[in-house]
This record gives structure tokens, C-alpha cells and sequence, in this order.
């Protein structure tokens, strides 16, 4: 919580999945997605993971807040393509885009350059583009788990202030272009 609080103020945050091969990364941050009935919905599920259970934490308090907030999300994916040198990046919400390429500008810092990027107004929307993207990831069986993904997922939540948000003196705030990434 003390992560996304820090995202929606405007910093960039990480949530990092680290452990051995099989040990259940990928279901933590996931879930276990199209199992239940409704899975467009609202509600978090049991089987939900971190991902949707921050988004739906996320729209909860910018419902409390007064300000203008723009919430959108990302899917990328780090993976070894056989014969490259360089591990390769992909979008998983458009495949189409080839092997995209990390930049840095003073503006935005480190960003993937390309990488398709769709507004989420609920809950809902958040669910919807990580199961776009899950359909898109790699996967491949080895002696502990038949669907390992065996790459590197990076979904990422933009949450941008552009509103007219005033202090507690009538100040005007200034915008803030927060970030979570899940990986």
C-alpha cells in the first residue's frame, strides 16, 4: 500500500517477484485469470493477484479524492529470442510492434519507446488489458511447471494528476505522472 500511495503522489514505484523457478511469481502478481464467472468484473476475486488487487485499491481512493486523475496501463515483456544477443522486448498488447527498444529522456527517464499504452477508467479495464496481454506472453514446459512463462513480465499502471486540486490554503497542486510497475 505503501508503494501505490507513493504512485498516485506522482513517484515511480516497483514491485518486484523474486524466486526460484516454479515457486509461483507470475500467479502471485496475476492470478489465476478467466477462471471465474463475471472476470470482467469489479470485485476482486480470491484467485486475483497483486496486480488487481492494487488496481482495485487504486480506483478506491481516487474515488475519495477530488482531484482529475487518468489511470492507464502497459504490458511489455523481457524475453531471450533465440541467436539475438541482447534480450528482446515485446508488447504484449501489440505483438505486431517487433522487438521495441529502451530510451531515456530527461523528461521521462527510462521508458520502452513504442509500447502501447490503454486508458482504464475501472477495475474492469485494468482486468481486461492484463488478460489481453497473459494471451500474448510466452510460455514453455520444464520439469517444474508446464506453463512456465519463462520470460520477464512488466505491467504497469500510469496514474496521472492533471486535475484541479487545490491545498488545504486553496493552493493550486501541482500535476503529478506517477508510476507502478509489477514484475
Amino acid at each position: 500500500t505503501v508503494l501505490l500511495d507513493a504512485a498516485i503522489k506522482g513517484y515511480s514505484a516497483t514491485v518486484l517477484a523474486y524466486g526460484q523457478t516454479g515457486s509461483g511469481k507470475t500467479h502471485t502478481m496475476i492470478g489465476r485469470l478467466g477462471t471465474h464467472e463475471g472476470s470482467h468484473g469489479e470485485e476482486v476475486k480470491k484467485d486475483d493477484g497483486m496486480i488487481i488487487r492494487a488496481a482495485r485499491r487504486l480506483f478506491r481512493k481516487l474515488g475519495e479524492s477530488s482531484s482529475q486523475v487518468r489511470v492507464s496501463a502497459s504490458f511489455a515483456e523481457i524475453f531471450n529470442a533465440p541467436g539475438a544477443v541482447n534480450e528482446c522486448i515485446c508488447d504484449l498488447l501489440n505483438v505486431e510492434a517487433g522487438n521495441l527498444q529502451v530510451r531515456f529522456s530527461q523528461n521521462q527517464g527510462f521508458f520502452i519507446s513504442d509500447l502501447a499504452v490503454s486508458d482504464c477508467s475501472s477495475v474492469a479495464d485494468v482486468r481486461a488489458v492484463l488478460e489481453a496481454g497473459v494471451q500474448n506472453r510466452r510460455v514453455s514446459a520444464h520439469a517444474l511447471n508446464r506453463e512456465s512463462s519463462r520470460t520477464h513480465a512488466l505491467f504497469t499502471l500510469y496514474i496521472d494528476s492533471e486535475g484541479d486540486a487545490r491545498d488545504k490554503d486553496g493552493n493550486a497542486l501541482p500535476k503529478t505522472y506517477g508510476k507502478i510497475t509489477f514484475v
